[in-house]
This record gives C-alpha cells, sequence and structure tokens, in this order.
C-alpha cells in the first residue's frame, strides 16, 4: 500500500518550506537551491509555531523559533522596511483547510497589529509582501513536470500604490477573478531561471526524502524589484508526490488530476455580490421600464391649458417661422382635451400618454417664451445702438465746431 506524503495535494502547503529549509542527511555537499529566495514566513496554528527566512550570509533557508516569534517583533520586522511610498501592504495571511477553500488576506500596519493582537485562531502562512518591478502586483506561476514546465505571469491592472481601491482588489493576480489581472510576457532569461529553480527544488527533495520524489507540482514566483537574477518562491497550489518503488517498478498510482490555479475565497464582499446579481435578475425579468421624462413645471402647464382654453396657441407659436410644425397640429393631452371640453379649470394627466404629449407641448412653449425674449432683448439693443449713434453724431458735429473755432482764432 502507498504511503501518502504530506507535501501531495492540493492547496497552500505550510510543509513546503520545511522541506526548503531541511538538509539532507548524511551527505558532504548540501543540495542547496540556485537564485531562488523566500520572503519572510511564518507558519501560524493559533500562534505562530515556525519562523522560515531567507540567509543572505549562508545562501540558504532558514528557520527560527523562541523569542523571534513575539508578536511585537513580527510586527516590528515585517513593518521595518516598508516602502510607504509605494504601497501600504506589508504582509499576506494564506490559510488552508482540508474542509474549507483557501483565503488570502492582504494587511497594512494596522491591520497586521491587529491580526497578531486580537488572538483569534488562525492557521496558514504570514508572509511578507514583496514589492514587484513595477507598479503594478504581479506573479509568475510555474507547472511543473518531469517532462515540461509551463510558466505564466499576470498583472493586476490596478495601480499597487492607489489608497482609493481595495487592498485585495489591487493585490491578486491568479488568487482571483481574471478581470482583476491581464497576462504578461515573461522575459527568455526569467523563464530558465525558474525552470532552473524548479529542478533545483526536485532534486533538493530527492536528497532529503529519500523515498519520494515529485512528478508534478504549481509553485508561485515574483521577480525581485532591485535584483534581476533573483525570484521569490512564494506559495505553491499543488503537489503530487509519487514512491520511488512505485516509480521503478513501472506501477502507476491512481492520483486525482493537478489543480493548476488556487480557488481562493473571500476575496470580496459576498453580500454585495448577491444584491447585485438580485438587481439584475429583478431587471431582467421586469424588461424594459415605460417612458418616463420629466415633469413638467405645474405653472408652465397652467400656461399651456390657458393657451389651449383661449385658442391662442397659433398667435403665440414662434416656431412656424423656422419650419417647425404648428402648435395647433401637435397632439393634445386625452385629459386635457376632455377637461377642456368638460371646463374642468385643474386638469390631471392620467392618460399613459399624457405625460410625452404634456412634454411637446411645455418644450415648445418655453421655446416660444424664450424666442420672445430674445426678440425683445434684440428690439432693446436696436434701441440702444441708435441712442449710441445719435449721441456720436452730435459729438461730431460739437467736434467740429470747436476745430473750426480754433482755426479761427488762429
Amino acid at each position: 500500500m502507498a504511503h501518502i506524503h504530506p507535501l501531495d495535494g492540493d492547496g497552500i502547503q505550510t510543509q513546503l518550506f520545511h522541506y526548503l529549509w531541511k538538509r539532507g542527511q548524511g551527505l558532504e555537499v548540501e543540495q542547496k537551491l540556485h537564485s531562488m529566495k523566500i520572503p519572510d514566513t511564518i507558519v501560524f496554528y493559533n500562534f505562530p509555531i515556525m519562523w522560515y527566512f531567507w540567509s543572505e550570509h549562508n545562501g540558504e533557508v532558514r528557520k527560527k523559533g523562541g523569542k523571534a516569534l513575539e508578536r511585537t517583533n513580527i510586527l516590528r520586522t515585517f513593518c521595518k522596511r516598508r516602502n510607504p511610498e509605494a504601497t501600504d501592504i506589508v504582509a499576506s495571511f494564506l490559510s488552508h483547510r482540508t474542509d474549507t477553500e483557501d483565503t488570502i488576506t492582504f494587511l497594512n500596519e494596522q491591520d497586521l497589529a491587529k491580526f497578531l493582537f486580537d488572538k483569534p485562531i488562525h492557521q496558514g502562512l504570514l508572509q511578507r509582501f514583496m514589492l514587484p518591478r513595477g507598479a503594478h502586483n504581479e506573479m509568475i506561476q510555474a507547472v511543473w513536470s518531469p517532462r515540461l514546465c509551463l510558466i505564466n505571469k499576470r498583472v493586476n491592472r490596478l495601480l499597487l500604490n492607489d489608497r482609493h481601491c481595495n487592498r485585495t482588489d489591487k493585490c491578486i493576480t491568479f488568487e482571483g477573478a481574471t478581470h482583476f489581472t491581464e497576462e504578461a510576457l515573461t522575459a527568455k532569461s526569467v523563464r530558465a531561471k525558474i525552470e532552473n529553480v524548479c529542478r533545483s527544488f526536485v532534486d533538493h527533495f530527492k536528497t532529503v526524502e529519500h523515498h519520494y520524489s515529485v512528478s508534478r507540482m504549481v509553485l508561485y514566483f515574483k521577480e525581485d524589484a532591485w535584483d534581476n537574477s533573483v525570484v521569490w518562491l512564494h506559495f505553491s497550489s499543488s503537489f503530487r508526490i509519487t514512491e520511488l518503488k512505485y516509480k521503478a517498478s513501472g506501477f502507476q498510482q491512481r492520483k486525482p488530476p493537478m489543480s493548476l490555479t488556487p480557488q481562493f475565497q473571500g476575496l470580496h464582499n459576498a453580500a454585495a455580490e448577491e444584491k447585485l446579481k438580485a438587481e439584475k435578475d429583478g431587471k431582467a425579468r421586469s424588461g424594459p421600464k415605460p417612458y418616463r421624462g420629466p415633469r413638467p413645471k405645474p405653472g408652465t402647464m397652467q400656461d399651456v391649458t390657458d393657451l389651449i382654453k383661449s385658442g391662442r396657441l397659433a398667435d403665440a407659436d414662434e416656431g412656424i417661422a423656422l419650419g417647425l410644425t404648428p402648435m395647433t397640429e401637435l397632439p393634445l393631452p386625452t385629459t386635457l382635451r376632455q377637461a377642456v371640453a368638460d371646463g374642468d379649470s385643474s386638469p390631471k394627466s392620467r392618460h399613459p400618454n399624457d405625460g410625452i404629449k404634456y412634454e411637446m407641448l411645455v418644450d415648445r412653449h418655453v421655446f416660444n417664451k424664450k424666442t420672445q425674449q430674445a426678440r425683445a432683448d434684440v428690439q432693446k439693443w436696436d434701441t440702444e445702438n441708435d441712442r449710441i449713434l445719435a449721441d456720436l453724431k452730435m459729438f461730431t458735429e460739437k467736434r467740429r465746431e470747436v476745430v473750426s473755432g480754433l482755426s479761427i482764432c488762429w
């Protein structure tokens, strides 16, 4: 009977960093990972139990515990080298349980303090947030098998330093909905580097686990913001581990299909999404809404009613000269027509089409009033212009008289 390796399965694996740290026993030369680092990663099981980090001095993954896992020390270390101008995010927490889907939360300094000191039940990985190379967050996915290595890169569409956007929306890449991100090209040198890292990890795992080998895995990397030769390994979403005795005998273990995409929940407000969906369904069932134009002002409606009662629609019509339809030919509201016939002085629009008809009459009435006002203004300007011309003529005559008097004196 085949034994299931602890690393075998889908979802966020906290054991990954244990095997990155683990060394081959009884070997003179340790198998080290090339051109790969890990961010500060703390394993939580209701409380911090282990801190994995990359040692620049030794060039390998190390771990620490004891007093280093004090919550004040974690908060101070994670917030020490942050860049406020680039982003306010300092950490991310990835959680995986066997009975639920994965969850991811991006934390700023205040949220991290609340996360550490409120002491809720947490199980997963707390990682330092690594800045991307550009202004948008990005991640590289590597799907490795012994014969093939597929590498994909996704870049978030939102700016990382945009404080008006939700932190999750501007940080997610492969963890969330695809409309927040877009595919991007990966440089040939970066692809070769990640393939080398994957092979190096497989060799390292085979060295430290003598009876097992990696047959499939999905890893997630981020390029270093300042050093082109370094990539950071963040987490994995799937592993398939094979026992060497079955592999040597040619017996194929039945393994479930490998998950290529991490399924994270809790990225968005579920209640808001359900409300939006219900609103869309309601609109689809109800069909298009009937036309409801702006309500005419009561005073303007009364003016139109008075014109209709007095029969002065043609006298007040200014649009005939411009070739518009005469007001007498415009359709009258049904309720108004009946009210005028019955002698009602205050008709009310109750017929379905009366609103549109009233709006047509009111628009023409407003146009007539504005045209009449414009004509009155033109007449006023003409009168003022004539007065100015008369004053100018009188000034010219007086000037001529003054000039003639001066010439006689000389």
